[in-house]
């Protein structure tokens, strides 16, 4: 007590700074706690602008002080100190005692999380664990959608990496996307940790998020068709049962075809999840609309094809399928495939002048001789019944065996025929 009295009145008096410090070190040597003595220390560091002996007064404090309010002025004090002040020195542990007594104080948790995040780019193990816990707490503080995607978004990014937690950090991602699914980070991390960890829920939702962000439609499409095939062909339970499948892989591939009429791979899932569930009507309407965006002409000839195929499904629209196969062949003149179908559609409906007009195209441009045979064989068949052109038969016929002079049907027709006409002879 004496000597603390001493350097008092060595200060009060403008005395010698240094005689009141060994005082003040004679006091704390006897009794390190002592409140007035590490108090008076800080009053010479401050006075005499000594800021290594005002890191030391200040942690003397931090320890002596029963009150945690004081030890937190203390230890707050020392920690801008040396953040700010001192060279070559980390306040780390004094953020680190702070939590201990304040553990959701925010500034020391943003503290906290500043000094660690250049140490944990430098692939410091003990750094990443003190960011992910820092970031944690934060994020249980935040009060709207932007504090919380972006501490979402700052968790994942510590948690993944090759000595992190790939599952904690996809699972902070998906939390991301649906705070914000417009986060490009979020969408990529997802969709990458998705795949690397064979979660098909994940990645769904990754290829959804994705598609929201692309700009060209054409990626857009492919994004929604991935996010569809995964939703149909996974076995996760997550996704759910079979028609609810089939029904959100319908919207998202309906989606796609909005996006890109053209997107071909999106038509054939489409036609087989509309086959499954039976939804024959929506899936006309979906490729009709696409249809008549389509310009390229491969994809005017998969979606004219496949009008006409669901079109001639019960209850048949005859009229539409036509009017599909004639598109496509105004793209495509002599496309066998669509000339076949369009002759179908003209048997079905009776129109036998429109029907030999089709094939007779048909057999006229095609190139796989079975195809032009059969076509000729039709040909005549329609002439000898429904057109009753018996001179156009025998015509129809020898080009058929022309074409063919192997074919026994051929020959065996037409030798049926001239009987028929001419009674038989020398020409038979």
């Amino acid at each position: 007590a004496h000597a603390l009295a001493l350097a008092l009145a060595r200060l009060d008096d403008g005395g010698d700074g240094e005689r009141a410090t060994a005082l003040l070190d004679l006091v704390l040597r006897h009794d390190p706690m002592a409140p007035h003595a590490v108090r008076t220390l800080e009053r010479i560091a401050r006075t005499t602008q000594a800021a290594p002996l005002l890191a030391n007064a200040l942690a003397q404090q931090a320890d002596a002080f029963g009150s945690d309010v004081a030890k937190l002025g203390a230890l707050w004090a020392e920690a801008a100190l040396v953040e700010w002040t001192l060279p070559e020195s980390d306040a780390t542990e004094l953020f680190d005692r702070i939590l201990r007594h304040a553990p959701g104080d925010r500034a020391a948790l943003d503290a906290t999380i500043r000094l660690a995040l250049p140490k944990v780019r430098g692939g410091d193990a003990t750094a990443r664990a003190r960011l992910v816990a820092a970031l944690r707490v934060r994020l249980g503080q935040a009060s709207g959608d932007t504090e919380t995607s972006c501490l979402r978004l700052s968790l994942a990014l510590a948690l993944d990496a090759a000595d992190g937690d790939a599952r904690q950090a996809l699972e902070q991602y998906r939390e991301a996307l649906r705070v914000d699914d417009g986060s490009v980070v979020a969408a990529a991390g997802a969709a990458r940790l998705g795949a690397a960890l064979a979660d098909a829920e994940a990645s769904v939702e990754a290829a959804v998020a994705q598609a929201g962000l692309a700009s060209d439609p054409r990626a857009r499409a492919v994004f929604l068709v991935q996010a569809s095939s995964q939703t149909l062909s996974a076995q996760d339970v997550r996704l759910g049962t079979r028609p609810e499948r089939l029904a959100r892989a319908g919207d998202l591939l309906e989606r796609a075809l909005d996006a890109n009429p053209e997107a071909l791979p999106a038509v054939a899932l489409l036609v087989a999840v509309r086959g499954e569930d039976g939804n024959r009507d929506l899936l006309l309407g979906v490729l009709r609309a696409a249809f008549e965006r389509a310009r390229s002409t491969q994809a005017i000839v998969q979606l004219g094809g496949e009008v006409a195929r669901v079109a001639s499904l019960d209850p048949p629209d005859r009229v539409l399928a036509i009017e599909a196969l004639r598109r496509v062949l105004a793209a495509t003149p002599g496309h066998a495939a669509t000339l076949r179908a369009l002759v179908d559609q003209y048997v079905a409906q009776g129109v036998w002048g429109e029907a030999s007009l089709a094939l007779e195209t048909l057999a006229s441009k095609a190139q796989d001789p079975r195809a032009k045979l059969a076509a000729l064989l039709q040909l005549a068949q329609l002439y000898a019944g429904s057109l009753r052109r018996p001179s156009e038969v025998e015509r129809v016929l020898r080009t058929a065996l022309d074409a063919d002079p192997t074919s026994l049907e051929a020959l065996r027709r037409l030798v049926s025929h001239l009987r028929e006409t001419s009674g038989g002879g020398d020409e038979i």
